[in-house]
């Protein structure tokens, strides 16, 4: 076998599985680690048959694994051991996974997740340091306000700061891994039960979160924790204790370690050095201050003022004459399908539940009668209605039929009772008038938007209206591509404008095109072009991405040098539009974009860190500048190019990926002057365009940067 094969088996059980035959590897190359030329030492055996199971899992299930799913090394083994190296329970373990991952957006979750106010500062899940062998500790106590959280945040808003919280935990092995050279993946918990009363412990809302949590944990995090110190258990710890018992693994059961009042300080600190626990807990490390509770880095538990309380929306759509209703009880699904016979009908929903939540997504399915799976086309989610109804508009722009989906599966006790409105308009006679980025106060155009849409665009906008300037209060145009984005979701167009708006703020994007002087090297060695305007107005731009010198970019400009580069480019973009609006009297709100990929080679393709940070660019421009591509024709790609493809697609909204057109060596051409007039299209790309002297590759303006100074005057050559 060979080593980069086996690189990710570290930290491995000593446990054997029937092999007579056992394998002992030391100093084995990571070659999947960041850092190829480190080595880490193998710390246990691992058999042959271990070995071939991992390799068999390896091949069912890695196609599908995102990007940030194979940077981790012990992903396979870990699934394995969990199911005792039964490689099909471990595929359907780790196939779980992979979906629940996609509907918590876990591979993003740290950057693009801001967590409630309320749950950074009163939630008791506290990181202490490292432990003497170097792994993590985290320490919580049980005692917290919990009525109080409930009544502050969402329920997924509590789960999602857990797994935040969680995230930053792996984060943080694989840094201290790196720091000493050796494989750490894995935690170690501290469990205070000291002040739990017997109303607590018999909380339903509560109990049901703790199960929640301890079966999410454990289904997708399994071989994670070193050990968990249970301390101060009372009599109300053994009553918790006996409801979630039968739904821990043995593998977790005997990790566990219970306390009562006394003792557990001496284990701690046979664990622990003095310096690094806490004086409460019987260290020595307390605030500059003295004070034993260190409160400068731990939050204990204290009452949540009801100025944080959320206020329960009132269950209306239940009353509605049109409603339907359907129970769907545990462990089972509901699906409402939809024959959509014209293209570019519109599906909406309305819906919500009379308690708890449910989760929701939307399949398509072309032909009934094809054996093929349904693709998703709204990820399945898990929503909870008592603070709003859920909306929400998908566009059908393929005929089929169209699955919504109830699925109350992950329930092992409650069933949902959920009202509903869905319909499938054909044709959307209804309109509302809109300016278009606010380009000219003067300037509409009639749109056809249905009553769901008209009210969430007033609704998103009533939610902004004392949080953004008054131009861009009036500018409809830009909630509007907000909501198109999600789907006319309005909570998550509220949460994405919302990132977008700190986004700006901290690149001060507002003033970037005459604030911020590009480096000469991007200037130089970037190559996107301004090529005119196709047949309907739209700008058009050109990118070499083949040709680019990634690693030499990288290597001369520091990442966010590149990013601000590209968000003035797309500034640019911006003020081009609202002057080409201006100039023909009706709304251009969209660019056509052209990737050649000519010159993309092997080594560039298989360039891990540029391609990360590609992926990376991408994603940033996507969630900030929502539905500003009209059509992306992809040129010239090369087996390479589909080695990179699904990296970066794995990123790509399904509304971009629809706009996508992909072409080999040919055909492209003619494709191209369907949309760009001859005389605007370069002749090295099929037009008749070239520079004064011939030159069909237009050396004149592809290869010059000029960007814009004033918003009045825009000079149509290249800009970026």
């Amino acid at each position: 076998m060979k080593r980069e094969n086996i690189s990710y088996l570290v930290n491995c059980s000593k446990e054997r599985h029937g092999s007579k035959k056992d394998v002992n590897l030391t100093n084995v190359q990571c070659a999947r680690s960041p850092s190829s030329t480190q080595k880490m030492t193998r710390i246990e055996d691992i058999s042959m048959e271990e070995m071939a199971a991992i390799e068999e899992l390896k091949r069912r299930v890695d196609k599908d694994l995102t990007p940030k799913l194979r940077e981790d090394e012990t992903l396979y083994y870990r699934f394995l051991k969990a199911r005792d190296f039964n490689v099909q329970n471990a595929e359907d373990m780790l196939r779980k996974h992979i979906e629940w991952r996609k509907e918590y957006q876990m591979d993003t979750i740290l950057m693009d997740y801001k967590p409630p106010e309320v749950l950074i500062k009163y939630f008791t899940m506290n990181f202490l340091g490292f432990d003497k062998e170097g792994f993590p500790v985290r320490y919580v106590d049980l005692a917290a306000d919990h009525k109080g959280l409930i009544s502050s945040v969402k329920k997924v808003d509590l789960i999602k700061y857990n797994l935040y919280l969680v995230e930053q935990d792996m984060e943080t092995l694989k840094k201290q891994s790196k720091k000493l050279g050796k494989p750490l993946t894995k935690v170690m918990y501290i469990h205070n039960y000291e002040k739990i009363t017997l109303g607590l412990a018999t909380n339903k809302a509560v109990l049901e979160l703790l199960l929640l949590a301890v079966k999410m944990y454990q289904d997708n995090y399994p071989e994670r924790i070193k050990s968990i110190y249970i301390i101060n258990a009372s009599i109300y710890f053994s009553m918790i204790f006996t409801f979630v018992k039968s739904f821990i693994a043995p593998a977790v059961l005997a990790k566990l370690h219970i306390f009562g009042q006394d003792k557990w300080s001496d284990a701690f600190l046979q664990l622990i050095d003095a310096n690094v626990l806490p004086a409460f807990l019987g260290g020595n490390r307390t605030d500059p201050d003295g004070n034993p509770l260190c409160l400068s880095f731990m939050v204990h538990p204290k009452i949540i003022p009801e100025s944080y309380y959320l206020q329960k929306s009132e269950k209306k759509l239940s009353l509605c004459p049109d409603v339907k209703k359907v129970t769907v009880t545990r462990f089972s699904k509901e699906i409402i399908s939809f024959d959509v016979q014209k293209a570019n009908s519109l599906l909406e929903w309305e819906f919500e539940t009379k308690n708890r939540d449910i989760a929701f997504g939307v399949y398509f399915k072309e032909d009934l009668h094809e054996n093929s799976k349904p693709i998703e086309v709204i990820p399945k989610q898990r929503l909870d209605t008592y603070y709003d109804t859920e909306t929400g508009t998908y566009k059908c722009e393929k005929t089929g039929t169209y699955f919504a989906i109830f699925d109350n599966s992950y329930s092992w006790f409650f069933p949902k009772e959920i009202y509903y409105r869905m319909r499938v308009k054909k044709n959307c006679n209804m309109h509302i008038r809109y300016s278009i980025l606010n380009y000219s106060k003067n300037l509409w155009k009639t749109m056809d938007l249905t009553d769901i849409q008209k009210n969430a665009i007033s609704e998103l906008r009533k939610r902004f209206k004392n949080e953004v300037s008054e131009e861009v209060y009036e500018d409809t145009h830009m909630f509007y591509k907000f909501l198109k984005a999600r789907n006319f979701n309005l909570r998550q167009a509220e949460s994405m404008l919302r990132k977008n708006l700190a986004f700006r703020k901290k690149l001060q994007l507002d003033t970037i095109i005459t604030d911020y002087k590009v480096l000469e090297v991007c200037e130089k060695y970037i190559s996107h072009n301004f090529l005119g305007y196709d047949k309907e107005g739209s700008p058009v731009y050109l990118s070499a991405t083949g040709n680019l010198d990634c690693k030499g970019v990288f290597k001369s400009a520091n990442k966010l040098e590149i990013l601000k580069f590209l968000l003035q480019f797309h500034e640019v973009m911006l003020q081009q539009l609202k002057l080409q609006t201006k100039k023909l009297g009706k709304p251009i709100v969209q660019c056509v974009y052209i990737y050649d990929m000519d010159k993309f080679t092997l080594a560039k393709a298989t360039d891990k860190s540029s391609i990360q940070q590609f992926v990376l660019g991408v994603g940033l421009i996507q969630d900030n500048y929502p539905e500003l591509l009209k059509a992306l024709y992809v040129i010239n790609a090369s087996a390479y190019f589909t080695i990179v493809f699904p990296l970066v697609k794995a990123v790509l909204a399904n509304s971009i990926i629809g706009k996508m057109t992909i072409f080999g060596r040919d055909g492209w051409k003619e494709e191209l002057l369907k949309t760009i007039d001859a005389d605007v299209l370069p002749a090295c790309l099929g037009g008749t365009r070239t520079d004064p002297d011939g030159n069909p590759q237009c050396n004149t303006f592809v290869n010059n940067r000029i960007y814009l100074i004033s918003y009045s005057i825009l000079n149509p050559t290249k800009f970026l």
